[in-house]
């Protein structure tokens, strides 16, 4: 899991379109709500 986040935190840093990003952010938020 934490190998999963790394690499998802790697591509947020990348110079993507702010959606992406808002897109990628909520989607993490999801993750975490699930596995805690």
């Amino acid at each position: 899991m934490k190998r999963q986040l790394f690499a998802c935190g790697q591509y947020a840093l990348e110079p993507v379109p702010v959606q992406h990003v808002v897109n990628m952010h909520a989607f993490l938020r999801a993750t975490i709500s699930v596995n805690a």
